[in-house]
């Protein structure tokens, strides 16, 4: 699983093309620059954290740092594209450019320019495994002397590996992001809201319609002085129809008032 995922992953060295590409495929449409050369070693964190910055910066893009705690890791991969993620090892450092999510998968831009769809949960082993790796061997025992069934075995590990890494926080992730500067329909565009709009918009039409349809059922049974049973249902039913309009109405406010 770990050779997999490296499989797909970008060398430092090439670290620039791969967040260029990613802000291209991405639609955040950045600017064709000749990348800061790469003049510190490896291991100095702080070093590769500005110039992921500065090469944000040249691009006409955001590259923010973001950390998130062990539990809720695997859900970051799944929602945080398009990202950046640097693999673990002593090695030459290695990324994924995490461009978003596809179904239960997440889509992975490769140094050759495919994509490729990785589970989330293969990432996150790969990740997380020097953390994981002193702490497995020692779990494992533990649950074969207390007789954990085997089909409930990896349930139970990553029950106790998120009960004593809780409070460890998971770095190495950088966010692409379009510059706030940009233009803000190309925002709303990318962010997918005229299509939210359009089926609020939608969903308003035919919820006045119905409303509108189920008065003018009682109007013509008042005309004719009698409101027979079957009219009567009809009324009922054209109601009812309403209710799941209206809760599809508020709930596409409520996204398109937060995005």
């Amino acid at each position: 699983m770990k050779h997999e995922v490296k499989s797909y992953s970008w060398p430092l060295l090439r670290l620039g093309e791969a967040i260029e590409l990613l802000a291209r495929e991405s639609g955040f449409s950045p600017r064709s620059i000749e990348f800061p050369p790469i003049d510190f070693p490896a291991t100095d964190h702080s070093k590769l954290e500005k110039w992921i910055s500065d090469a944000g910066e040249c691009l006409g893009i955001e590259t923010e740092p973001a950390d998130t705690p062990y539990p809720e890791f695997e859900s970051f991969i799944r929602d945080s594209g398009p990202a950046i993620l640097q693999l673990p090892g002593d090695e030459e450092p290695r990324f994924l450019a995490l461009l978003g999510r596809r179904g239960r998968r997440v889509l992975i831009l490769a140094p050759d320019r495919s994509r490729s769809k990785l589970a989330p949960e293969a990432i996150r082993a790969s990740m997380c495994a020097p953390l994981e790796a002193p702490r497995i061997a020692k779990l494992d025992r533990m649950l074969e002397e207390v007789d954990v069934p085997l089909r409930s075995r990896n349930r139970a590990r990553t029950a106790l590996l998120c009960q004593q890494l809780g409070s460890t926080r998971i770095s190495g992730c950088w966010l692409v992001r379009p510059s706030p500067g940009s233009s803000f329909w190309g925002q709303l565009r990318r962010d997918g809201h005229p299509r939210r709009l359009l089926g609020l918009l939608t969903a308003h039409v035919i919820q006045y319609a119905l409303w509108i349809f189920s008065w003018w059922l009682v109007g013509v049974g008042a005309l004719q002085g009698r409101i027979d049973r079957g009219w009567l249902l009809a009324w009922v039913l054209v109601l009812m129809t309403l209710i799941p309009f209206r809760l599809f109405v508020t709930w596409s406010q409520g996204l398109l008032a937060i995005g």
